[in-house]
């Protein structure tokens, strides 16, 4: 099985998301500071799933943990890292990064979900002929 139009489909589908986080105003009283005199922040945009799944997959070790309400553990694996991986994946050719592996399982689990016309259909045109779930 070809993964190559996956692994270009992951290129883009990290180069056009991220997760973004913007300062809101507190809808109590429309300020921008909550009780403790801290900015509240809302998510604008997240990651892709499959990018937070790898993430997941490599929890960084910290000697104290940060208390974080959303579930998200800190991570070892960086954007700048994954890039060049998916890159030679995608070139088909082999890759000693220990992100690689993942990275193929993650491709293979989208080959099941999506067929080659609809990764074609994405690459072209940045998004899926019928609503994206999100979910694999």
């Amino acid at each position: 099985m070809d993964l190559k139009p996956y692994f270009q489909m992951m290129i883009y589908d990290l180069l056009e998301n991220r997760l973004k986080v913007e300062k809101v105003p507190n809808h109590s009283d429309y300020e921008w500071r909550n009780d403790n005199g801290c900015g509240i922040k809302a998510r604008i945009s997240q990651n892709p799933e499959w990018y937070r799944k790898l993430c997941s997959y490599f929890p960084k070790s910290r000697t104290k943990p940060r208390k974080r309400g959303n579930g998200y553990v800190d991570t070892r694996v960086y954007r700048s890292h994954v890039f060049p991986v998916l890159e030679r994946l995608a070139d088909g050719k082999q890759s000693k990064s220990q992100l690689a592996p993942y990275l193929i399982d993650i491709a293979k689990e989208m080959s099941i979900k999506y067929n080659e016309d609809d990764v074609e259909f994405y690459n072209e045109h940045g998004f899926y002929p019928e609503p994206f779930t999100g979910q694999f």
